[in-house]
């Protein structure tokens, strides 16, 4: 009931406001942001390095945006944990984007005196996997997205 109070969606399209609150607690202060997304898709982002190496102690961030939304979904923010693999394991992995905009995945080193950044732009599938390789000069990395569609549960 609440995103009926909020958004108007009445032709299906997905409306350019999006509802953000704050409810303060004792210790903390719990931050959210809503918009509306009637077709979506589940897009789950993992990324590896597969050349080179991730400098030592160096903090980055990672983040998630999609071209019709202002704002940044926070992946990862600090050390990024690198796995004997390569993997790279991010706070969160999963966005939501519209099947009419593209997702672009940044990844900013630059946060710790090293000077990388790289960006990687999909086009959202309904299903499968899409792929990018970004140069961050001490190493590469691998973006990868699975797409899928939401399950909807009566």
């Amino acid at each position: 009931m609440l995103a009926f109070g909020v958004f108007y969606y009445g032709d299906g399209n997905a409306c350019a406001r999006k509802l953000s609150m704050s409810v303060p607690y004792k210790r903390c202060t719990l931050e959210y942001e809503v918009a509306l997304r009637p077709r979506s898709v589940e897009a789950t982002i993992s990324i590896k390095v597969i050349d080179g190496s991730w400098p030592e102690n160096h903090h980055g961030q990672v983040v998630a945006l999609t071209s019709g939304v202002d704002g940044k979904v926070i992946l990862l923010d600090g050390e990024l944990p690198v796995g004997p693999d390569g993997a790279i394991e991010l706070s969160r992995r999963v966005v939501s984007v519209d099947l009419r905009e593209k997702l672009i995945v940044a990844v900013d080193a630059s946060l710790s005196g090293f000077p990388a950044q790289a960006t990687a732009e999909f086009m959202p599938e309904n299903s499968g996997m899409s792929g990018r390789i970004c140069d961050l000069g001490s190493c590469k990395i691998q973006v990868t997205v699975a797409w899928s569609l939401f399950v909807i549960v009566l």
